[in-house]
């Protein structure tokens, strides 16, 4: 991860797997450390879209993400359903730069300046 982080034509990093309870689940205390900023809508809007889909199962999920660097890294469960729940309506948008009012896409130039 910190070898794409030092690269800056990556903008955004896309995680599956590791974010639940189980003694191999360590995809946070991995990535975190590394966040300078946490994105706390993603686990927000994360968990409401899978609690349709898993109902409280999505508790056990710690889906998040943040900004590490220039870099945005996007860390959801491993699951195909939850991979789904995370593509779907989420980061398909957020990473769509025609996405309106705005996407991080779209707003990544922007904070890249901002954050540098």
């Amino acid at each position: 991860m910190q070898a794409w982080l030092a690269r800056p034509e990556i903008e955004i990093i896309l995680t599956t797997g590791g974010t639940g309870f189980s003694p191999r689940d360590n995809t946070p205390e991995a990535v975190k450390p590394l966040l300078r900023r946490e994105m706390d809508g993603f686990s927000i809007a994360f968990h409401q879209k899978s609690l349709t889909s898993v109902g409280v199962a999505s508790m056990q999920s710690r889906a998040f993400a943040g900004q590490a660097g220039n870099a945005f890294i996007f860390c959801v469960p491993g699951s195909t359903g939850a991979c789904r729940d995370a593509w779907d309506g989420l980061l398909e948008l957020e990473f769509d730069s025609r996405h309106k009012p705005c996407s991080i896409a779209g707003a990544l130039p922007r904070l890249r300046d901002v954050c540098a």
